[in-house]
This record gives structure tokens, C-alpha cells and sequence, in this order.
């Protein structure tokens, strides 16, 4: 079996406007040793870092539902900016939407049951995302 070498470095950025979400996010992924993670509290905050440009993240997890600008409308506008493809993303929601079957093959989805368990699906999302 192979052993992939994961980017602990990798820039992280976690959107949602749930605090403890994005707490427990981040304690399990700080945990495995992922500590370049960057917090934001809704749509406009992170559209605004992206449009900087000074620095691009690895992977996004987005919610869905944010205030100011939602998360489709950043998803589109990631997309705008990042033709290669070089940004992974992440949606996060509480139940997996009847549209999503149409963009699975595009973007991760972690489904936000239980607030004990969201630490690990965030890792083992990261863990996947930076295998492919």
C-alpha cells in the first residue's frame, strides 16, 4: 500500500458563520498537524481575501448558507478566478441538497450532522482532497 505524504502546510481556509463549526473544524484539523487555517465569517469576507490575491488556499470549505454573500455565489466566483482548478473545494451543508449529483464529480460535499464528529470529517476530507 502506498503512503501518501500529506501538505500539512497546505493553506486551509474554513467559511461558515456557525463559531463552534468552525472551532471543532479546526481542532481536528490543528490535531493533525494542519495549523496555516484561516477562519471566515461569511460570503463577502472571503471574496474579498480571494480578490487580494496576494495568497491562494488550497482547499475551501464552504457553506452553503452565509450571510452577506451566500456560498453559491462564492462558489462562482472561485470558479471566475480559478480556471485551473487549482483551488479545492469543500460545500458543507446539513443534508446533502437533491441538486448536488450534478456538480459531485466537481466538489466534496461534508454534511454537518453532528458538531462532535465535524473535526474528523474535516481531516478526512483534507486527507482525500490532497491524495487526488
Amino acid at each position: 500500500m502506498q503512503v501518501v505524504e500529506l501538505d500539512k502546510d497546505c493553506l486551509i481556509y474554513i467559511v461558515d458563520d456557525d463559531t463552534d463549526e468552525r472551532m471543532f473544524m479546526a481542532g481536528g484539523l490543528h490535531a493533525k498537524g494542519f495549523n496555516n487555517i484561516k477562519h471566515f465569517l461569511n460570503g463577502e469576507q472571503v471574496v474579498r481575501n480571494l480578490r487580494d490575491g496576494k495568497v491562494k488556499p488550497g482547499i475551501i470549505f464552504l457553506d452553503l448558507k452565509l450571510p452577506l454573500i451566500d456560498g453559491f455565489s462564492v462558489l462562482t466566483y472561485i470558479e471566475d478566478i480559478d480556471k485551473q482548478g487549482e483551488i479545492m473545494v469543500c460545500l458543507m451543508s446539513g443534508r446533502e441538497p437533491s441538486w448536488y449529483s450534478a456538480i459531485s464529480h466537481k466538489y466534496m460535499l461534508l454534511e454537518k450532522v453532528d458538531l462532535r464528529d465535524l473535526g474528523d470529517q474535516a481531516y478526512n476530507a483534507v486527507k482525500y482532497l490532497l491524495s487526488k
